[in-house]
Parts: structure tokens; C-alpha cells; sequence
């Protein structure tokens, strides 16, 4: 009798650990799954870096919505915060602070910027004149670069972001103020 209670204890303890039926997460999606790339990418009229330069901080929220090609999802009620997410990866932001003017912000993979024509061997000169108060025009910049245009990331009604990705995954931002196009400020990984 110990042996049968025994077993029937050890089957009840097997399947409260492993589960029996249905998955809890019904949403779950293998990952490499045909079904996981179909959810990863939405259906829009462009990608995440051609929509945001046809946006303007003064769009709605109903421009945008038009000039991606789906609606945003309000993520944040307290900023007025709307993101539209392009896939696993890529999404823009647009948020209202006080205001009926947005800054809009991309969240993107750095990896697929990478540009072999990109040089950032003439970082020091960049942060020189940055130091020295002289900046560089965004044209400046961009000569010191490679002469490669950078890649839009952000703006608003006073700025405006800008990366550039070497083919090894180095990679300057530059912040650059929408009155002068003079860069403001530089971040970046950079390897001596």
C-alpha cells in the first residue's frame, strides 16, 4: 500500500512541476518560428528611419499614424507618450510633454547601421572643437566622418540626433541644435 500512495504521490508531484494541457503563456512564440517573424515585423509605409524624417515635432499623433502606416499605442498617459513599434528591434516615440510639440525618439539595432565608408579616426579633432567652443556644423561633422550622412535618431523642436556606425560597431552621436546646426554634445564608443 506505502509503494501505490508512493507512486501516486511522485505522478502528482511530475505533473505539478512539468504542467499538463495548455501553455500558461498563450502568447508565447518560438522564436526562430515562422509565426515569430510574422509578429516580429509589422505592416508599415516605411522604416523606422524614413518615417521619422517625414515626421516633425509638431505632427499629431494622427499624422503619424498616417505617415507610418499603423496606429501607436499610447505607452505612457502621464507624458502622453505614443510608440509604435516597427519590430522586435526597431520602434519610434513620440512624446508630449506640455506641449502640442513631440520629441521623438527611435529605439533600433546599432549593428544594422554598421557602414564601412564610416571613419572615426578624427574623433579628437571633433571633441576639440567641441571643447573649444568653435563645434562643427553638421556638414563639418559629417566631413570628418567619412563625409557619410549620419543617421536621424531624434528630434525635437531644438534638436536633433545623429549616429554614425563604423563596420567594426564603433560609433559617434552627435547632438546637433536645430538654430545654429552647430553640434552640442558627442557620446560614443570609440577603440584606441
Amino acid at each position: 500500500m506505502k509503494k501505490i500512495i508512493t507512486v501516486v504521490l511522485c505522478l502528482i508531484s511530475v505533473f505539478m512541476v512539468v504542467g499538463c494541457g495548455k501553455k500558461s503563456d498563450e502568447n508565447y512564440v518560438a522564436p526562430n518560428s515562422k509565426e515569430a517573424q510574422e509578429k516580429s515585423t509589422k505592416k508599415s509605409n516605411c522604416t523606422v528611419f524614413e518615417c521619422l524624417k517625414k515626421i516633425k515635432p509638431e505632427s499629431t499623433v494622427e499624422q503619424i499614424n498616417k505617415i507610418i502606416g499603423f496606429e501607436g499605442k499610447l505607452t505612457n498617459e502621464k507624458y502622453n507618450e505614443y510608440t509604435w513599434e516597427f519590430s522586435n528591434t526597431e520602434s519610434l516615440t513620440a512624446t508630449y510633454y506640455s506641449s502640442d510639440k513631440a520629441t521623438i525618439d527611435t529605439k533600433y539595432n546599432r549593428d544594422s547601421l554598421k557602414n564601412k565608408k564610416v571613419d572615426l579616426t578624427k574623433y579628437s579633432e571633433i571633441q576639440s572643437a567641441l571643447k573649444s567652443g568653435s563645434s562643427l556644423t553638421y556638414d563639418e561633422f559629417k566631413s570628418k566622418v567619412g563625409g557619410v550622412d549620419g543617421t536621424l535618431t531624434y528630434m525635437s523642436s531644438s534638436s536633433n540626433k545623429y549616429i554614425w556606425v563604423n563596420k567594426n560597431g564603433e560609433y559617434l552621436i552627435g547632438t546637433f541644435s536645430n538654430t545654429t546646426n552647430k553640434c552640442t554634445f558627442i557620446i560614443g564608443q570609440i577603440r584606441k
